[in-house]
Parts: structure tokens; C-alpha cells; sequence
């Protein structure tokens, strides 16, 4: 039963594919985790920005605004 390709060589095989796969789909995720983060970091930046900008704007329009009903 110890054939030089029976199944324990192939058993052997299949286990260290199924670890290589594992480890690269823990590295898989692990850059997605990263990415996501990126991601909600660019999100709230752009929020800021937005948010800044209209009050900005809106501080713009009403002294201008003010200034022309005078």
C-alpha cells in the first residue's frame, strides 16, 4: 500500500496546496482589512472637505449678500 505515487504522496500534496492557498487568502484579507481603513480615511477626509467648502461658500454668499441689500 506504500506506492511511491499513492495516496499518502498525493495526501501530502493536497495539504500543502490547501496551506499555501490558506496563507494566501490570509494575506488576502489582510489587504482588504487595509484597504477598507484607506478607504473610510479618504471618506471622512472628503466629508471634511465638503463640509468646509459649503461653509465656506455659504459664509461667501451671505456677507455678499448682505453687502448688496445695503
Amino acid at each position: 500500500m506504500n506506492e511511491p505515487n499513492g495516496w499518502n504522496e498525493w495526501s501530502r500534496h493536497v495539504l500543502k496546496e490547501l496551506e499555501r492557498l490558506n496563507a494566501e487568502l490570509v494575506a488576502v484579507r489582510q489587504e482588504l482589512t487595509e484597504l477598507k481603513m484607506r478607504f473610510t480615511a479618504a471618506e471622512v477626509k472628503l466629508a471634511l472637505y465638503g463640509t468646509l467648502g459649503g461653509t465656506i461658500a455659504g459664509t461667501a454668499i451671505a456677507i455678499v449678500g448682505g453687502l448688496l441689500t445695503k
